[in-house]
């Protein structure tokens, strides 16, 4: 599988529940490693809880989507259209538009609507 992912990458024959099989050991070894690294030295204990606390926080921010982004914006206008509520999603977009007149992404997305 890395061989065909490295040389047709294209061809989509990876796929993630492949590698979810093998996440549950490595998260036993890394948290195995861990505890061991960190029964000995409390002050270690201590680094490593704040590392990982910034970097779970860190990830999880990194994946947030604001409501009122336009991206988030435009999506929720463009499922709106494709249910068939063409009104909604004017009103929606208008709506949107008188907070961000300047935005021309959200312009013209109320343009083919």
């Amino acid at each position: 599988m890395v061989y065909l992912s490295l040389i047709l990458p294209y061809h989509c024959d990876v796929k993630a529940f492949y590698g979810l099989s093998a996440l549950v050991p490595f998260c036993v070894v890394g948290a195995l490693g861990l505890d061991l690294l960190t029964r000995r030295n409390t002050n270690l204990q201590s680094l490593v809880c704040i590392v990982f606390g910034l970097w779970a926080i860190n990830t999880y921010a990194s994946f947030w989507i604001s409501r009122s982004s336009v991206v988030s914006t435009i999506k929720r206008a463009s499922v709106l259209m494709g249910s068939g509520k063409y009104l909604d999603a004017t009103d929606f977009l208008k709506q949107r538009l008188r907070s961000e007149f300047h935005n021309t992404d959200l312009r013209f997305t109320l343009l083919i609507s």
